[in-house]
């Protein structure tokens, strides 16, 4: 992956890493397709299921929670 979609990911990565975070947590519908697939590229692992989590209308989707390791400094 290149261009765009990746360098919002790098700019994320450096203050995180300064912080001495050792980790993010992401939690994405299961239903999207494009976003888990984005996590999945850039190095997420599934971790979760979160199943029947009520959207604001009411109807249940699964959460996918992914984890990202983020390297020591």
């Amino acid at each position: 992956m290149t261009g765009r979609v990746i360098r919002p990911f790098e700019r994320a990565d450096a203050p995180a890493s300064a912080a001495i975070l050792n980790e993010i947590i992401a939690c994405i519908r299961a239903d999207n397709a494009v976003g888990l697939g984005y996590c999945r590229a850039m190095g997420f692992m599934e971790q979760d299921r979160l199943r029947a989590v009520p959207l604001a209308c009411g109807r249940p989707v699964d959460r996918i929670v992914m984890q990202f390791g983020l390297p020591a400094s």
